[in-house]
């Protein structure tokens, strides 16, 4: 309810600095949330656990600065998983059940501020640089990572204040090469395409600011007093830099849609922060985030903060399939082509959402009129229409619109379609008959639902990497 009383806030010492009521209170009252409060805490790490302790259930949840991000972490009943590789939380998110469930999207922040700010795109053979070793840094490696940059360099003063650094990298599967400051080369360093991002002070970078600034992509958490150095050193040689108000802004949208579950008004964000700070940064948006989904959406698109619910295999799963097979072949007669049980349900001993997929083959799923309405009749729901991938159609069937279980049906042709296809039913067919497999991708699966997703689209893409890696074996062993 627009009007119920929710409370959250910064939590940091010192905190009265904190930009973080600007974007909250802004965010709220764009979403119409009268009763929703966002006020400052002052309380260091060893206050953490008294403070956690003492909020009710009408708080939503804490962003954390600080030095209270490891004691969040460490007071978390839950956690994602890129929180626990990273080592530290700057979210707590106030559960049902009364606990709290951490998050860092401080990985959001430098991953947002590099694409919309810094012009991020991925390029082959890039490598990432990270100045500084501190809380920050760690945060980094776990940006560089969701950017596809497959090794970075940590540059510090002191290598054996790097162990955090280092097993960050090691939690996240991420190569990393500490390198001690006195000795680096940043031209050498710096001589292919790279990623750059500064955590540390201006006057440790100075005798270096002019190399620094020919990285293809810059990040500075630097941002006060603007213009930095490296900002300045960037902007004359005509590049884009990214800076830590851009990522402040990032991290406080996923905050916002943890918080509240709903999508957070990132033009009434920005435009706050921009007046807040003078306007001296711009502070780009980068692309919609909805848009994808909103250009092959039939009907009303509803995110959000959605959370995966993976569930034990229920061996009735086979029998839910075969009632929706009976009901479409009823609907369609010859029509249907073909139909099968893919999805996570259709192999045996595999957790999985409770939805059951099926895969339909017509002649032309272009041409809706032969074959939805019959389908609508049956109970089904076209939801999805992508014209340039195979001409997928979406139908589907949802329990909380009445139906007796959830159904994902899948429309393709079997000539125009038979790439996507074979890829389905060969990841389907290998996993029934290669338990280690089988169970890896189980973990993943299990893994990614701690993550709370803007769309379960997203989900299945954080699946990708897992999923061509074992169709890569399947590959393999057809040859």
């Amino acid at each position: 309810m627009p009007t119920e009383r929710r409370r959250a806030a910064v939590v940091g010492s010192p905190v009265a600095h904190s930009l973080s009521p600007v974007l909250h209170l802004a965010a709220y009252q764009a979403l119409g949330l009268s009763g929703w409060t966002y006020d400052r805490i002052e309380r260091d790490a060893a206050g953490m656990p008294s403070l956690v302790s003492s909020l009710d259930d009408t708080w939503a949840g804490l962003s954390v600065t600080m030095p209270g991000k490891q004691a969040a972490l460490r007071l978390a009943s839950s956690a994602t998983p890129r929180a626990t590789a990273v080592g530290a939380a700057n979210t707590l998110v106030r559960q049902d059940s009364g606990g709290w469930h951490a998050d860092c999207s401080d990985v959001d922040g430098v991953v947002g501020a590099l694409r919309a700010a810094g012009g991020y795109e991925g390029v082959d053979g890039i490598t990432g640089v990270v100045l500084g070793a501190g809380g920050t840094a760690c945060a980094a490696l776990a940006g560089l990572v969701e950017l596809g940059v497959p090794e970075a360099s940590v540059v510090v003063r002191d290598p054996s204040r790097a162990d955090a650094a280092r097993a960050c990298a090691d939690r996240l599967g991420l190569s990393i090469k500490v390198v001690r400051w006195s000795g680096v080369d940043f031209a050498d360093l710096l001589a292919g395409p790279a990623v750059l991002v500064n955590t540390a002070p201006a006057g440790a970078i100075e005798s270096s600011v002019d190399t620094l600034a020919r990285a293809a992509f810059v990040l500075d958490v630097i941002y006060h007093p603007w213009p930095t150095l490296l900002a300045t050193a960037v902007q004359q040689r005509g590049g884009r830099i990214a800076t830590g108000l851009d990522m402040l802004l990032h991290q406080a949208f996923t905050q916002v849609e943890l918080f509240t579950g709903r999508p957070a008004p990132r033009p009434a964000m920005r435009d706050a922060l921009r007046a807040a700070t003078g306007g001296v940064l711009d502070l780009p948006l980068g692309p919609d985030p909805d848009e994808r989904f909103r250009a092959v959406t039939v009907g009303e698109l509803k995110p959000f903060a959605t959370k995966v619910i993976i569930e034990p295999y229920n061996p009735e799963w086979p029998a839910w399939y075969a009632a929706d097979e009976a009901a479409i072949r009823a609907a369609l007669g010859p029509r249907a082509l073909r139909v099968e049980h893919t999805g996570s349900t259709s192999v045996p001993g595999l957790p999985a959402k409770p939805i059951i997929d099926i895969l339909l083959l017509v002649a032309d799923p272009a041409d809706e009129p032969a074959y939805v309405p019959d389908l609508e009749r049956a109970g089904y729901k076209l939801r999805a229409r992508e014209p340039n991938w195979y001409e997928h159609r979406v139908l589907r069937r949802r329990t909380d619109e009445g139906d007796p279980h959830d159904v994902n049906l899948h429309v393709f042709a079997p000539d125009t379609a038979a790439p996507e296809i074979d890829r389905m039913l060969t990841f389907r067919d290998w996993l029934r008959t290669h338990s280690a497999d089988r169970d890896h991708y189980a973990r993943t699966k299990l893994q990614l639902s701690t993550r709370t997703w803007r769309y379960v689209q997203d989900y299945a893409d954080a699946k990708t990497a897992v999923i061509e890696e074992i169709l890569t074996r399947a590959a393999a062993a057809r040859r």
